[in-house]
């Protein structure tokens, strides 16, 4: 089996006087984010390498990784550039994602019909959130125990990078799909991924679950937190939108305990406060 994220990437550039120009903060910080996230996925995809290859296409503008020297051992890293117009201000951030969305998606379809591949599970994640160690092994027993074709994650962590803050949404008082966009998984065929298909039908990630019924497709509702919602870190979507300060007292109201604390700490190592 084959698991596929879709990552959309912000340009590393910086719009100022009518022009793009280099920006080296910003480059090394959208560079330590998806490292971060990257860390984890690897980190994960470690515990399952005899029953699943892990792919990860990382749509954008600027590929912030060709100065690596890092090995990736576990996971097959694609980069989709992009030569569609760059967002000139915050309320264009949302159509530039989707468009990276979709030529992620469209580069996958490429892939498996070279592969001659049917199916595949794929997920939508953001280019700065955070899966746990267990997370392939929790999702791949989903699947199989539920016999579901999509999952929606009721449940998940959250944490203040700056203020070093955690927070827990329980699924009950707080739903996590609701807040993060990297909440739902999807086992998909080939066709899925065609122009209008379902994938590409997914806009909202609050609706996500909604899209899929409507599909006819059997969504099972995950309370098992295998994903980290990480903002105040500088370069959060959210933040830039409403303000660092949304996001903070956010992370407030969902304090975790000091066990939880514990067991972020230990499900998220590549997590470096």
């Amino acid at each position: 089996m084959k698991f596929n994220f879709l990552i959309p990437l912000k340009t590393t550039k910086v719009f100022d006087n009518s022009n793009w120009s280099e920006d080296k903060e910003k480059h090394e910080l959208i560079k330590e984010n998806l490292v971060r996230t990257l860390i984890s996925i690897e980190g994960a995809a470690s515990q399952v390498s005899d029953k699943v290859e892990v792919n990860v296409f990382v749509s954008g503008h600027e590929n912030p990784l060709t100065d690596m020297e890092k090995i990736w051992c576990y996971i097959n890293i694609v980069f989709v550039g992009n030569d569609f117009p760059r967002p000139t201000e915050k309320s264009l951030y949302m159509n530039d994602k989707e468009l990276k969305k979709t030529s992620a998606i469209k580069e996958l379809k490429k892939t498996m019909e070279q592969n001659k591949e049917e199916s595949s599970i794929v997920m939508l994640l953001d280019a700065d959130d955070l899966v746990a160690t267990d997370f392939f092994h929790t999702v791949l027993s989903t699947f199989e125990e539920q016999n579901c074709d999509d999952i929606a994650m009721m449940s998940g962590y959250l944490c203040d990078k700056n203020n070093q803050a955690f927070g827990y949404l329980n699924g009950i008082d707080r739903i996590f799909y609701r807040n993060c966009g990297s909440s739902f998984i999807s086992k998909v065929k080939l066709e899925d991924l065609e122009i209008g298909g379902f994938v590409s039908r997914l806009r909202n990630h609050v609706r996500f679950h909604e899209q899929a019924k409507d599909a006819s497709r059997n969504v099972y509702y995950s309370f098992e937190p295998t994903v980290l919602y990480l903002v105040n870190h500088g370069e959060n979507d959210v933040s830039e939108r409403h303000g660092e300060h949304h996001m903070i007292n956010f992370v407030k109201q969902y304090l975790c305990s000091v066990e939880q604390i514990s067991q972020v700490k230990e499900k998220f190592p590549s997590l470096v406060l």
